[in-house]
């Protein structure tokens, strides 16, 4: 999650895939991160709070059918140089 940049930690804490059936050709898979999801983790770690952002998206084939369902949850906190304040919250 290089778009928040280098003021912030940003790690794996949970991770799922669903597998709904096989996959038989190439697989895609599509991350698109919203500017209002950014602005929401940016104001939401702002007083150096923790929140767990969590992200789903579908594995397709190359006719567009689902083959899985990955979740994804991380942990961001701004790093403590750039802390105005301490405590914890979910962004979920």
């Amino acid at each position: 999650m290089g778009i928040l940049g280098e003021k912030y930690f940003v790690w794996d804490k949970e991770a799922d895939i669903n597998f709904i059936k096989p996959g038989s050709t190439d697989l895609f898979a599509e991350f698109v991160i919203s500017e209002e999801t950014i602005a929401s983790i940016q104001q939401a770690t702002a007083n150096g709070d923790k929140v767990f952002p969590e992200f789903i998206v579908n594995v397709v084939d190359t006719s567009g059918e689902v083959v899985s369902r990955v979740r994804r949850v991380l942990y961001v906190r701004k790093k403590p140089k750039y802390r105005e304040g301490r405590g914890a919250s979910a962004l979920r």
